[in-house]
């Protein structure tokens, strides 16, 4: 992880301080459960250390329902389960506010919540374009120059969408556009099929969305003749840790699997 921190500086970050070094949290933030893992889990876990694990966070107007009250806690909790098994650190943006954060603290995850105001509309391809193209201009730089140098491949990354709705006719908020390019270029280049995975994660029982993040998911291999690089998991009916982090599991376990 340290996604942002590693593009910002131009090589890997110092870790922050973990989330189990931190002081105890006060009775009003300790909101994030221990999660229960099994093997699979754990092991999926695991390999967080060998991914870039970005969560990009729909902050519109639509999210103000479950802003402070769910999705805050529930993505904390994410993050506390996260950290014993990946002292780097969770990767947040947002797709309005600019500010964003790489942090192992359940606690400084709720307070970023807090600074951060659902408003606006929802620009998701513009959000998902500001965290795949720097991505992509680093990997194929590394393609360019630094493979000739003996310089490691840039770490596989995991973008974690979360979205409430979105129209599929609106440019700035369809993201099919910016995911076909990205898998053309990662294609162009013979990346492996593992290099870049998106999953969509659906916050709130839009129908319109569900419908539109399946066709994301099914159609864009065959409509388009690109690698399968997303994933999408629907509403189950409320914001949970459990969720968030069933999404993230999956996301990674899928990784694995095109690893062979």
């Amino acid at each position: 992880m340290g996604f942002f921190k590693r593009l910002t500086n131009g090589s890997k970050a110092s870790k922050p301080a973990s989330a189990s070094s931190s002081s105890a949290p006060s009775a009003s933030t300790s909101t994030a459960p221990a999660l229960t893992l099994d093997k699979r889990g754990e092991d999926a876990l695991r390999a967080l250390g060998k991914y870039d694990t970005v969560f990009l966070v729909d902050d519109s107007g639509s999210m103000k329902g479950v802003w402070e009250s769910q999705l805050a806690p529930a993505l904390s909790a994410v993050v506390r389960t996260a950290a014993q098994y990946d002292d780097d650190g969770v990767d947040i943006a947002f797709f309005n506010s600019r500010e964003r954060c790489t942090s192992t603290s359940f606690k400084e995850i709720l307070e970023v919540f807090r600074r951060v105001k659902p408003r606006y509309k929802t620009p998701t391809a513009d959000a998902v374009r500001r965290v795949l193209e720097p991505y992509m201009q680093t990997l194929e730089e590394w393609q360019r120059v630094g493979q000739e140098k003996g310089k490691p491949r840039p770490k596989p990354l995991n973008l974690v969408i979360l979205t409430g709705a979105f129209s599929s006719l609106l440019p700035l908020r369809n993201p099919e556009m910016v995911l076909v390019e990205t898998a053309r270029r990662l294609d162009a280049g013979r990346f492996p099929p593992f290099q870049v995975g998106c999953s969509f994660v659906q916050i709130g029982n839009y129908t319109e969305a569900a419908e539109h993040l399946r066709m994301l998911d099914d159609d864009l291999k065959e409509k388009h003749g690109i690698r399968d690089m997303v994933d999408t998991t629907l509403f189950e009916g409320s914001c949970s840790a459990e969720y968030f982090l069933k999404a993230l599991l999956g996301g990674i376990n899928r990784s694995i699997d095109r690893q062979g």
